[in-house]
């Protein structure tokens, strides 16, 4: 290997090196903040996370949620009797279907709970974006959408996995 070579392969290992210290910095900001934000609203951190995915992929029924969100049917009924008790979420019949009941949020709660909590954030990422080309923010994007289906498929094979009680 030339020096040349050594020293692009030097530069790619630093690289990586700082993603993965940048990654880490960002899951662990991301992780605060959606906690502060559930926080703020007497929300816990996995009743926003249904909340993002009901308002994402709804009307979505119980099932969907529960393999969306990758928790047990039990805890996401848990979950889902706290929202509708606080007023965030409704169950409804489906029109086309009487058996199925579907999940859908409470329009007016989510937009207050985005307006105050995400319209800050977003004005502090147009100040970020703005240092940015648009082929640069394309770039940033295909990285995050990459980034984001490696971490699913990572936590897929966690799923069901148990360390037998060593904690390990």
């Amino acid at each position: 290997m030339s020096s040349h070579d050594e020293d692009q392969a030097g530069q790619r290992t630093d690289a990586i090196r700082q993603l993965t210290v940048s990654g880490r910095r960002l899951s662990d900001a991301t992780v605060l903040f959606h906690t502060k934000a559930a926080e703020a609203f007497g929300l816990g951190a996995s009743e926003t996370k249904a909340l993002g995915f009901i308002q994402r992929f709804g009307p979505i029924t119980h099932r969907d949620l529960t393999e969306r969100i990758g928790l047990k049917p039990a805890s996401v009924t848990n979950i889902l009797d706290r929202l509708e008790a606080k007023g965030w979420v409704r169950r409804q019949r489906s029109d086309e279907d009487g058996r199925r009941v579907l999940l859908t949020v409470v329009p007016e709660r989510v937009e207050t709970f985005q307006q105050k909590v995400f319209g800050p954030f977003m004005k502090r990422l147009d100040g970020v974006y703005a240092a940015f080309g648009t082929e640069d923010l394309m770039l940033i994007a295909r990285a995050f959408d990459s980034i984001a289906a490696a971490q699913e498929a990572a936590a897929r094979d966690l799923e069901g996995q148990d360390d037998g009680g060593t904690g390990e």
